[in-house]
């Protein structure tokens, strides 16, 4: 077994052995997660036994664009449809519109403070965008960028990667000012962006992958969100062998280092496929109102009792 610190959050690494025969149990009081990488599918079932929950590491969000936005539109709810109603036209009570631009150094270097502010909101932020600025800029033929600005400020921004061999256009980076993240205008730039990818012939849209814990770095409000939008999680390694793998996680504790609640998605059955199923952790079941979630994930939800805050 080897505990490691990530990303501020506490993992027991440990062998499948480790997990069935319950060794993990002596990493209860020093670690948030217990974690199997790469489990083989034929332990599953001894793992599941132990409260391990088989996962895919990381979840990539995807959407088809539909033949128009109006078709897009219609396959989501009716608040969810009232809320991009509402941004559009707050948008332009302010005077501000939408603008599709080429990326270049002066705009990703602008689109960096706003980033890097959406992530100083957050518990353990990680400045993903800074560090592959050359990489991004070296692939700048392949983006654009969704916009709205404040004269020479950015008010909002999201940068899209083109990708024909998957026919699908992702969202790698994306940040809204304060004020209008409250007002939804992450939506209006995820609608535009999906415009633009169906205007060159994508039929897929992505909005990104995450890592497969959200109460660590993305949190859980995402999963609604996205799930909101329309998207649908998948594997991500199962549409890129070279993105990620399955871990088997057992969840110890929240309310420290990880949020409460903590959420995950996990193979709902013992074949790893595009069935996952919402798993929530917390210390505090009788407190939560967890209906937003339990209609959007078709594949089921189950909650877990874990101990709450730094025992250590």
């Amino acid at each position: 077994m080897n505990i490691v610190r990530f990303h501020g959050v506490t993992v027991a690494e440990m062998s499948e052995q480790d997990a069935v025969d319950g060794t993990w149990r002596a990493a209860a009081r020093v670690a948030e997660v217990a974690r199997v990488e790469r489990p083989d599918p034929g332990r599953w079932p001894r793992l599941r036994a132990e409260g391990f929950l088989p996962k895919p590491q990381q979840i990539t969000w995807l959407a088809d664009v539909g033949d128009s936005e109006e078709a897009y539109l219609a396959a989501l709810t009716p608040g969810e449809r009232q809320k991009i109603r509402v941004a559009r036209r707050a948008l332009a009570d302010e005077g501000h519109k939408v603008e599709v631009r080429d990326l270049d150094t002066a705009l990703f270097d602008a689109f960096l403070p706003v980033y890097e502010a959406s992530l100083a909101r957050m518990r353990h932020g990680v400045a993903v965008a800074a560090a592959e600025r050359e990489d991004v800029l070296a692939d700048r033929d392949r983006y654009f960028a969704v916009c709205v600005a404040d004269g020479p400020a950015l008010i909002g921004c999201a940068l899209i990667r083109r990708e024909p061999e998957l026919d699908t256009a992702r969202v790698r980076f994306s940040a809204v000012d304060l004020p209008h993240r409250e007002a939804s205008l992450s939506r209006v730039l995820y609608l535009e962006a999906a415009r633009v990818a169906r205007s060159y012939g994508h039929r897929v849209f992505s909005l990104g992958k995450d890592r497969n814990l959200y109460g660590h770095i993305s949190q859980p409000g995402l999963l609604r969100f996205k799930r909101q939008l329309g998207f649908r999680p998948s594997p991500s390694h199962h549409i890129d062998p070279a993105t990620g793998w399955d871990q088997a996680d057992l969840v110890l504790r929240t309310g420290d280092q990880l949020a409460d609640p903590t959420m995950l998605l996990s193979y709902a059955t013992d074949t790893p496929d595009t069935h996952l199923r919402l798993e929530v952790f917390t210390g505090r079941p009788d407190d939560l109102d967890l209906r937003p979630f339990a209609a959007k994930f078709p594949d089921g939800m189950r909650v877990h009792r874990t101990a709450v805050g730094d025992r250590r």
